[in-house]
């Protein structure tokens, strides 16, 4: 019996300190693990030229304190800092890898360098109302997403983050009511669909008015806004990311007497219709043209990046176009002037 004790104890008190090891701290942030990814060196670079598809995929980390510049976090994150910090790592994959001279200072997105790298358990933002790949171009405006939220690395000013950048925005200034821009990830990208629209976006209690202006990587619920824009939701938080932002697409804060645009691309004419909705208070979902002043149109395909593209030559250098919106409204703007660079005025807006 003596000798049975003696083996007995210490399998029992093994059992004991095995069973504490699953025991959560209290007030823990529960997480799922949902695969493992590699963590890389990350730069910011020019989007508006793009490699042939099968690149890499693109996985910022969240909680940097002093980010470097270009940089938008820390190149050497191991694993055991990400699972101390309850950091959210998110995965995706790119259409291509996104290149461009590192002298450039405007219109940067996220990509992945070719360095060493490092693997760690990727955690899923957590969210009680919907899930990051219920995200999608069309989404419903009812919906809040919970994700990380991070800055351009680069010091950028406002328009200047993203002047000529993945939207195709040129020479455009934020309408009034509007505090700043974003970057969507590249899961919701879809060529620009979301470019232009405007979501709700609150972190401790500070809520603001954002427009689409740009594209990053990251999974669907990443949002990476201008350094400025990033400063008004965090009250001046110097660090590169935070996890657990809320956000929500919304109707922009622009006047209903406010006329949608349409903007003809540079190099656009009748021979090449290629063009961009501006000032628009929903997103657009639908574009198409009419040379016979509405009584036939002909559906224009939305290419990268934010270009509704029609094949074919039109018969004059003017045209009609209709928009619809992820709503359901539609707008018909005549005589759109089917010139490089030039505007043309709605008469309303969605």
């Amino acid at each position: 019996m003596y000798f049975n004790n003696l083996i007995f104890l210490p399998l029992l008190l093994a059992g004991m300190s095995l069973a504490g090891e699953d025991t959560c701290p209290a007030g823990a942030v529960e997480v799922v693990v949902v695969e493992t990814v590699t963590i890389t060196d990350y730069s910011l670079v020019h989007p508006t030229t793009i490699a042939p598809s099968g690149a890499s995929s693109v996985s910022p980390v969240s909680a940097v304190e002093s980010p470097t510049p270009a940089t938008l976090v820390a190149a050497s994150a191991q694993a055991s800092s990400v699972s101390s910090l309850s950091l959210s790592v998110a995965e995706s994959t790119t259409p291509g890898t996104l290149v461009a001279s590192s002298a450039q200072t405007s219109s940067w997105t996220t990509v992945k360098q070719s360095t060493s790298t490092t693997s760690v358990s990727a955690v899923q933002p957590i969210s009680s109302s919907a899930t990051a790949t219920s995200a999608s171009a069309a989404v419903s405006t009812s919906e809040t997403f919970v994700g990380l939220g991070t800055r351009y690395g680069d010091d950028c000013t406002e328009e200047d983050c993203w002047q000529n950048g993945a939207c195709s925005f040129v020479d455009y200034e934020l309408p009034s009511g509007i505090d700043g821009s974003t970057c969507v990830s590249q899961d919701i990208w879809n060529n620009g669909a979301n470019c232009g629209g405007c979501i709700s976006v609150t972190y401790k209690g500070k809520t603001i008015t954002v427009m689409v202006t740009n594209e990053t990587g990251g999974n669907a619920t990443h949002l990476d806004m201008t350094p400025a824009t990033w400063s008004k939701l965090t009250n001046g938080y110097s660090g590169g990311g935070v996890d657990g932002i809320e956000w929500e697409w919304i109707t922009c804060p622009i006047a209903t007497t406010t006329p949608l645009e349409i903007r003809m691309h540079g190099g656009a004419s009748k021979y090449w219709f290629a063009a961009t909705v501006e000032n628009a208070r929903l997103r657009t979902a639908k574009l198409e043209v009419s040379s016979d002043s509405g009584a036939t149109w002909t559906a224009a395909v939305l290419e990268n990046y934010n270009m509704w593209v029609l094949d074919g030559t039109l018969p004059s250098s003017t045209a009609w176009v209709r928009v619809t919106s992820v709503e359901g409204d539609q707008v018909v703007v005549e005589d759109v002037t089917l010139q490089s660079g030039v505007i043309t005025q709605a008469n309303e807006n969605y």
